[in-house]
Order: C-alpha cells, then structure tokens, then sequence
C-alpha cells in the first residue's frame, strides 16, 4: 500500500471500486479510462471485483494556506462527480491506495497521458459535482476543503492578535493544529470517521507557517487601509452614475 495523496497536493483520482464488475466501472460510467486499474487477484468478487482506479492529473492541486482556494474546490467538486457516476465507496478517503508495483495485485495500465481536470469534469454534468447535503457526507478532498477553510478564517482573524500577545511561532503552530483536530470532530460520528491525525496536524502546520510569514501589524492595516479606499472609489462611482 502507498500514499498517492498527501494533504499538500493532489495528484491522482483514486476510487475504491468494491462490486462485480469493477474492471468496467469507467467504461459503464461513460467516463475516460484510468490511467491504471489494480484489481485483487483472487476472492472477494473474482478477478474483475474489487479494484483501485486513479486518474493522474497533468498539474497537481496545491493544498498551501497561501494557494488559491478555487482549483482545491474545484478538484473536489470533479471527484464528487466521478465518485457518484462509478458509484464509488463513499468511506473510501484517496489517501492510501493499492500499490501498482506491488505483484500481490493484478495492474492493468490503460490511458497512457495524464487529464486535466477540466478535461474530467468535461464528461460530468454540474449536478454530478453539487456540493453534499451535509458537510460529514464529503468524501476525500471535500472534507479537507471544508477543514482547511474552517481553520484559515479562524487564522486570519487571531494571527495579529496572536502576535500583539507575545505568542511565538511554535505556540500558533500548536494553535492551528488544535482549531484543525476540532474541525475534523464534525465527522467523528460520520460511517466514514474523520482524517487523520497526521492530516489535520499537517492542514495546522501548512496555515500556521503562511498566516506567520504574511500576517502582521504593518500588513494588517495596510489592507484595512486599501479596503477602505476599494470601499469609498465604490461609493463615489455610485454616486457619480446614479
């Protein structure tokens, strides 16, 4: 077993395929081809039962606290859309996957380039990608998406203040690393469970170490400052055409 992910960046679509039939779930979901298939090679279903299926990405997703949110969101949205088409295992995270080095699995390389997720989400319809009802239903980079923005609002609120008190950089570090562990207890009575220590320890470190760098006094009122003048150019402009 190997990661293929890691909280940082995402490379790879991984779907956890456990029904008769895996070997064709793409293909029955009108969706391209993996780019590897690692099946079980014996028991369970047979041959063509449980299965491994990863799409590998041309540009990983950045996970930083300095990325932009919108491709983490969007990347997401396409593995909630794929999940749903190949009726995927919804406890099944992406993190960890069948290893297609290893001989204990039966691996089937199939596209030989990598996608865009635009390319992905081209063979999905908008409501195949809807957000879940409920935030403990996310599957995958859902749950990290709504953990990493939980914690990062909270951050760039408390940072300046964290500082004014003499607080040190391993001190909010271990604060971000608290607010992250309590976000992820909204899943802790999901079938799923919640991440993992080491995930949500790694989301705390990610956004202390980059709200630190580029939070201070100074910044802080320098973009109070800016929003202020973006506030009243808007007003005049109002006033100027109507």
């Amino acid at each position: 077993m190997i990661g293929l992910e890691n909280v940082y960046t995402f490379r790879w679509i991984t779907m956890d395929l456990d029904y008769p039939g895996a070997y064709y779930a793409a293909e029955d979901a009108n969706l391209p081809a993996p780019n590897y298939i690692a099946m079980n090679r014996a028991g369970g279903h047979g041959r063509y039962g449980h299965a491994h299926a990863s799409w590998l990405l041309k540009t990983a997703v950045k996970n930083f606290a300095g990325s932009r949110k919108s491709p983490l969101h969007y990347f997401a949205a396409v593995q909630r859309g794929m999940r749903r088409w190949l009726n995927a295992d919804r406890g099944f995270k992406g993190v960890i996957t069948k290893n297609p080095l290893h001989p204990d699995w039966n691996v089937e390389w199939r596209a030989p380039n990598p996608y865009d997720l635009v390319e992905l989400a081209d063979w999905l319809f908008d409501n195949d990608m809807r957000p879940e009802p409920r935030s403990d239903l996310e599957i995958g980079a859902g749950r990290n998406c709504t953990i990493f923005d939980e914690v990062r609002r909270v951050a760039y609120s408390e940072v300046v203040k964290f500082k004014k008190h003499g607080g040190s950089p391993e001190q909010w570090q271990n604060r971000c690393i608290e607010l992250a562990a309590r976000s992820n207890l909204q899943y802790q009575a999901s079938p799923r469970g919640p991440l993992r220590a080491a995930e949500t320890r790694a989301i705390g470190k990610s956004i202390a170490k980059w709200t630190w760098a580029k939070f201070s006094t100074e910044a802080f009122s320098r973009r109070q400052s800016l929003r202020g003048s973006r506030s009243a150019a808007k007003r005049w402009d109002g006033l100027h055409f109507h």
